[in-house]
């Protein structure tokens, strides 16, 4: 009713509130058919992955005004002031009703509300005694999804963070920031690994003080194989660097025993090695393993460059410059140089890779040659195909993976399987490798064919633990997944293949070939070109003074000795950071650095992940680090104040 009245804002909330009602009704036909329609964009299905929380606030700004209209307008159409005090009341007595479930607490599901054991409250109370400036990691962090189940009932995305000020490591942050994303996937890898050096390589990369082991963590889809709390623990109770500090019931504390990198997460370093190349994320750091503490600058030679630094399909990378090339004989991987490398000789020469692989419980010994060769703007490694198993794929029929809404049918032709799915069916289908030794690097080949809807999701699922090590939809019809050297003790795989449906959207996939490759994995990784006229570097790390104003400013000594010539912030890389060299420092000179400071330009990526600056050549005595994005919510303060106060005036003025 309140649409239909003429009022002040009718023509300016009308259309807002027609979007967000449709947008609120998506599970409504016919505006459900457009919802799924435009969720086959993976872009609109992230962006809108939870309607409510986007749309619910404009929702109810709009409804309430257009309520107070369509209710003030009843009333007017009442002549008897009584009456009209009658027709409001009972509309806010129904207001009230409807809302009555907010006013007695119950916004939240009491399927959701569980008690919070005690051993959590002991948890916050002795971080609240120790330094603000320390970070801490949690385990087990098994799962990329960053969601936890625990067995005292909590199901959700976490919340120790609501407890405990110092900053916590966590894969639900890391989205926000792709740096971030390597500490996940190696930590993982050193931990399935059981590589305790590895595992202390992780920790002295990310600048880790502390580790929580929570004992209470469930599986989320998995069963309790996924964790092994038996094999983490062995990890970290023989680990040296690792101290216990305290344990109540299923939670321990431990410290991590190392000098000092940081402190404030400021540091300096003398001159560090040039290392390429530029990555988003990868499984295992061999640049840090073997260089320590490293910068990455594009502009200038690298003195060491390992072009398979980021070899993983773990996680999607999208800018990787490696491919791999499949021809009768055997398998090419390339990487693709932005540089000339006449420059510079290769670390791994070609040779023999001679895995002892048991298969069906025999032993099985192979001699694989393999050649390295540094060709113009690119590094090619060549090895021969071993195949340890092309699966019949026609020996699983697709069934549902869980209820049986939908049609799913599948069809056989000759070696190819054809998976169609409609109205909402997701059909399955999995095929096993019980022996194959996790002890050595796997390529998983996939040819496939898309006809209609979305292409198939696969899984590669750890039979050791229970747990998926590869996750991902399919994105073309020739698809390699790299499995690397793992759990030396483990065996088996399973390969699964998903197709999904929407009620308006069938899939139709053809699977035409699952074959697996043993590749050395290892050889690939730490194959590296060293630049001929480079010396090795000793990189040498110091604490910085630093001083932490917020979470956003940093204010930070200049280093008296000259050979200290990188000033590093252990926070996750982005361009927002920036460092000002300033002569003096006052009240307004550290709010507002970029007025009376000088910026350093030559800001640096370090260890593939944290920011740095060359302070070689700054003249102050102090250095102001801010995070400058901050100041746009600065300034959105600023206009919602003036905003108020020009609405107080128009109001004063009628």
């Amino acid at each position: 009713i309140g649409l239909f009245p003429r009022s002040s804002y009718r023509w300016a909330f009308t259309l807002p509130i027609i979007l967000v009602t449709v947008a609120l009704l998506n599970n409504t036909p016919p505006i459900l058919q457009l919802n799924e329609l435009m969720r086959e964009n993976s872009f609109i299905n992230q962006m809108f992955r939870s309607p409510f929380t986007k749309f619910a606030i404009p929702y109810a700004l709009f409804s309430s005004y257009f309520f107070c209209v369509g209710l003030g307008f009843l009333a007017l159409k009442v002549k008897k002031i009584h009456m009209q005090y009658v027709v409001i009341s009972m509309g806010l007595f129904f207001v009230i009703m409807q809302g009555f479930p907010a006013f007695t607490a119950q916004y939240i599901s009491k399927e959701m509300k569980v008690e919070i054991p005690n051993e959590y409250h002991q948890l916050f109370t002795h971080f609240e005694t120790v330094d603000k400036i320390k970070r801490i990691a949690l385990l087990p962090d098994y799962t990329h999804w960053g969601w936890y189940y625990q067995d005292w009932g909590y199901n959700g995305s976490g919340f120790m963070w609501y407890g405990i000020e110092q900053p916590i490591i966590s894969r639900n942050f890391d989205m926000w920031s792709t740096p971030s994303e390597s500490y996940f996937w190696e930590a993982k890898e050193a931990l399935e690994k059981e590589d305790a050096t590895a595992y202390n390589n992780v920790l002295k990369k990310y600048e880790v003080d502390y580790v929580i082991l929570d004992e209470s963590a469930a599986p989320v889809i998995t069963s309790m194989k996924a964790i092994q709390y038996d094999r983490l623990k062995k990890v970290i109770t023989q680990n040296k660097a690792l101290k216990l500090e305290k344990k109540w019931g299923f939670l321990s504390i431990y410290r991590v025993l190392k000098e000092e990198q940081s402190k404030n997460f400021v540091s300096y370093s003398s001159v560090l090695p040039n290392v390429g190349p530029k990555i988003d994320a990868t499984s295992k750091d061999t640049a840090y393993a073997q260089q320590g503490t490293y910068k990455t600058d594009t502009t200038q030679p690298f003195d060491t460059y390992f072009p398979f630094l980021d070899f993983t399909t773990q996680t999607q990378l999208q800018d990787k410059d490696w491919e791999i090339h499949e021809s009768n004989g055997g398998f090419q991987i390339i990487r693709r140089l932005d540089f000339n490398p006449k420059n510079y000789q290769l670390s791994t020469q070609s040779g023999e890779f001679n895995p002892n692989l048991y298969i069906n419980g025999v032993p099985v010994a192979f001699s694989m040659p393999y050649s390295v060769a540094l060709q113009d703007k690119s590094v090619l490694i060549s090895f021969p195909k071993v195949l340890l198993n092309e699966f019949d794929l026609t020996s699983e029929k697709p069934d549902y993976c869980w209820s049986k809404n939908g049609t799913l049918t599948s069809t056989v032709n000759k070696a190819d399987v054809t998976i169609s799915a409609k109205n909402g069916a997701t059909g399955c289908v999995s095929y096993d490798l019980e022996t194959i030794d996790q002890r050595y690097g796997y390529l998983a080949a996939i040819t496939n064919k898309n006809t209609q809807g979305q292409r198939l999701f696969f899984y590669v699922i750890d039979q050791t633990k229970s747990q998926p090590y590869v996750e991902d939809r399919l994105t073309s019809d020739n698809q390699y997944y790299i499995l690397g050297n793992r759990y030396t003790q483990g065996v088996g795989y399973s390969f699964s293949f998903q197709a999904n449906s929407l009620k308006t959207v069938p899939s139709v996939n053809t699977l035409n070939r699952l074959a697996i490759y043993i590749i050395p994995y290892d050889t690939i990784k730490d194959i590296s070109l060293i630049h001929k006229n480079t010396t090795p570097i000793v990189s040498r790390s110091v604490p910085g003074n630093a001083q932490k104003i917020n979470y956003y400013t940093y204010k930070v000594e200049a280093p008296k000795n000259a050979s200290l010539r990188t000033l590093s912030l252990s926070q996750s890389y982005d361009p927002g950071w920036k460092a000002y060299d300033m002569k003096s420092v006052n009240v307004f000179s550290q709010l507002f650095p970029f007025i009376s400071g000088e910026e350093i330009t030559k800001h640096e990526l370090v260890n593939n992940w944290k920011n740095g600056w060359d302070i070689s050549k700054t003249k102050g005595e102090t250095i102001i680090i801010m995070f400058v994005p901050q100041y746009l919510q600065y300034a959105g303060f600023a206009l919602t104040g003036i905003l108020f106060i020009a609405v107080a005036v128009r109001l004063i003025k009628k």
